[in-house]
This record gives C-alpha cells, sequence and structure tokens, in this order.
C-alpha cells in the first residue's frame, strides 16, 4: 500500500477542481530536479567553475554572476558564440527532465509561465499529443509563435524567450535591463504580453509555482508584473530552497503558501496521478456506484477521502447502519491522521502504520461489497 501523501486530501481536491475549470495557471522555473541546478550545469558545459574561488567564467565571458545566473562578454560576437551553444545544452538536458514534462503533458492548464529558454517542453507536449501552442517573448519587440490561443488549446510562454532565437534571450545585465524596460514599462504592450496577461486575469483562481526562484531581486518584479491582481487566486509555491527571507516577504506581499513536503518533481508526479485517476473515475461520480475493483484502484492512489465518501454513500443506499458507523469511526482516524501530519506531531513510521491500519479497514468493508 502507498505510503500517505505528506500532503492533505483537501489540498489536492482543491488543484483538482481548478484543473477541471482550467482555472490553474503554472509558473515553471529552473529548479526542478533535486540536485540539478541547470546554470551551474551549463556553467561546466561551457568550460567554467563555479565552485572555484572566485568562479571561473566559462569560455567566450568575461565573467560569471551565479547569484544572477548571467556573465559578462567582452563584445556581440562572444554573446552570439555563447547563445549557439545553448540548444546543445539544453537537449542534453531532456533525458533528465523529459519525465517531468510528460506528467505536466497530463493536466489542463490553460498557461504555463516557463523560464526556461529551451523548447524541451514544447517537444514533449507533441510527442505526448498535448494540443497547445508555444509563443516565446523577444524583449526587443519580435515573438514567434500564434499570439491568441483557441480556448480548448494550451500555451506555453517562454518568458526568456528561445534558444533558437540568440537575441531574444536575457544572457547578460545588458539583456536582463532591457528585459525590464520591456516587460515592466510603460510601452505598448506586445499581442503577446496582452494575450498572456488575458489568461491571467480571465477567472483564475490558482497560480503555482514550481521551482520557481524568487530569492533574485528581479524575480519579484516579474511575479508583480504577472499578478497585478495580488489577491485574486490563491498561490501556491513549490521549491524547498528558497530562503526564509523571502518566504516571509512573498507571505506577506502576495498571500504566498509554500508547499515544502514534496520536491518539484514528486509533487508535479502526485498531482499528474491524482488528475488521472479523477478523470478515470469521473463517469462513476456522474451517478453510478463505484466497483469494488474501482475502490481499490482509487485506495491505491491515496484518494482515501473518496473512497470514504463513496463507502458511506453505498452505505446509506442499502440502509446499511452498522457500516456507516464503521464508515464514520474511520473517517474520524484519517481526519486525525491528516491534522497530525500537518502540525508535525506524529513520526513518518507511526503515521505510516496508522494509514495502513486504516487502509486495511477500508478493504475489509470494500470485499463485502456486492459484486458487480
Amino acid at each position: 500500500m502507498n505510503s500517505p501523501s505528506p500532503l492533505p486530501d483537501a489540498f489536492w481536491s482543491d488543484l483538482l477542481k481548478a484543473l477541471r475549470a482550467q482555472q490553474c495557471v503554472l509558473f515553471l522555473g529552473p529548479d526542478l530536479l533535486p540536485n540539478l541546478r541547470l546554470f551551474d550545469a551549463l556553467c561546466r558545459y561551457l568550460g567554467g567553475d563555479l565552485a572555484s574561488d572566485p568562479p571561473l567564467a566559462p569560455q567566450d565571458t568575461l565573467a560569471v554572476y551565479p547569484n544572477e545566473e548571467l556573465f559578462l562578454f567582452a563584445h556581440s560576437g562572444d554573446r552570439a558564440a555563447l547563445s549557439f551553444r545553448l540548444d546543445d545544452f539544453y537537449r542534453e538536458q531532456e533525458a533528465s527532465l523529459l519525465p517531468f514534462y510528460r506528467q505536466l503533458a497530463v493536466l489542463p492548464l490553460p498557461l504555463i509561465v516557463s523560464l526556461l529558454p529551451d523548447e524541451g517542453l514544447h517537444r514533449a507536449f507533441d510527442e505526448e499529443g498535448a494540443s497547445h501552442q508555444f509563443v516565446c517573448y523577444n524583449f526587443r519587440g519580435r515573438a514567434a509563435g500564434d499570439l491568441r490561443p483557441p480556448k480548448q488549446k494550451r500555451m506555453i510562454f517562454n518568458l526568456f524567450g528561445n534558444v533558437n532565437e540568440a537575441d531574444s534571450l536575457v544572457l547578460d545585465h545588458d539583456d536582463l535591463f532591457g528585459f525590464i524596460a520591456e516587460f515592466l514599462g510603460a510601452r505598448k504592450l506586445s499581442d503577446t504580453h496582452v494575450a498572456v496577461q488575458d489568461m491571467l486575469g480571465s477567472g483564475s483562481t490558482v497560480f503555482l509555482f514550481v521551482g520557481f526562484q524568487f530569492d533574485k531581486w528581479y524575480m519579484q518584479l516579474l511575479l508583480r508584473a504577472l499578478n497585478p491582481g495580488k489577491f485574486k487566486a490563491r498561490q501556491f509555491a513549490v521549491n524547498p530552497a528558497t530562503a526564509h527571507t523571502t518566504r516571509v516577504f512573498l507571505s506577506q506581499q502576495f498571500k504566498m503558501t509554500f508547499v515544502d513536503q514534496l520536491p518539484p518533481d514528486e509533487f508535479v508526479r502526485e498531482l499528474a496521478l491524482r488528475w488521472q485517476t479523477d478523470q478515470s473515475t469521473s463517469q462513476v461520480e456522474g451517478g453510478n456506484r463505484p466497483t469494488p475493483a474501482q475502490l481499490r484502484d482509487w485506495l491505491k492512489n491515496a484518494q482515501t477521502d473518496r473512497v470514504l465518501e463513496a463507502l458511506d454513500a453505498q452505505a446509506q443506499a442499502f440502509g446499511d447502519n452498522e457500516q456507516q458507523h464503521q464508515v464514520a469511526m474511520l473517517s474520524a482516524r484519517h481526519s486525525r491522521l491528516e491534522l497530525s501530519l500537518l502540525k508535525g506531531v506524529i513520526s513518518a513510521d507511526n503515521a505510516r502504520l496508522e494509514a495502513n491500519q486504516i487502509n486495511d479497514a477500508l478493504l475489509h468493508l470494500i470485499a463485502q461489497l456486492p459484486q458487480p
């Protein structure tokens, strides 16, 4: 039996509700996999070494700034030389990132704002047959891709450009200041910018930040620009590495809730699994009673609340007071377990033991149901 999720069922239920309504927007940063910092790996790929003191700058650069993840170039030719190698670097990373990208393709996210400049997510969606439009922002005034996607399609929006368009990339401080002036300035907004802001403001109820690097000063500016109605949507951040002072600021300014119980890759994996389970049972919930096999599948996928609700409904339908009583007792135990997990007052071993005992009792009730 799977271990209980460290996050309560109510949290996942809220996310699934937003997904069903296509009201969940994803902001995707580079810190997606454990023990992988893409900028550090990029510097090594380019011949640099951030572990040395001072950091050894990659080829074709005069200096590297790890905190900002930017370079210093002697002239534009060096910038162009480095940009030509970026696509090869990101393609090398796709083997590690592809499972993560495929899980995102399962989810009905109307908009994914990505800070990665590669096309890996776009290619993964194509391979999975996930209908979408791919748009790359260019702070120098041009954009690639269709600008206003139909409502039935998703949009992947590369905020920091595309590795195949060198002038769209944000590689040094001049690029960064140009980007900020264009994206945050009072100039006439591009069609791309307008389309994205329309999607952010059109009824989105959940903003989900995964692997987002909030500690960078300019990320907080971008957050304000991308999120003008600060308190309109519920906002969750999945990046355990975020500094405490940054968390306090974002909690106060944006009512951001930090989800530390799971790293980004495990969080997305569980969300995709729960979404697939939700979809596979949607017809059952439309009026038919779930079969014992379906109930066992729900339990295997940690959908304990769903199993309890279904068993209670069946007990009421058959007038089985004894089963109703047993379900109520198990529901109370499950609620106490989730509360203890949230408060951190139960050890992992004890939580696993209690969850297994609840699951065993539920399996016993399921086994007593009439077979279809």
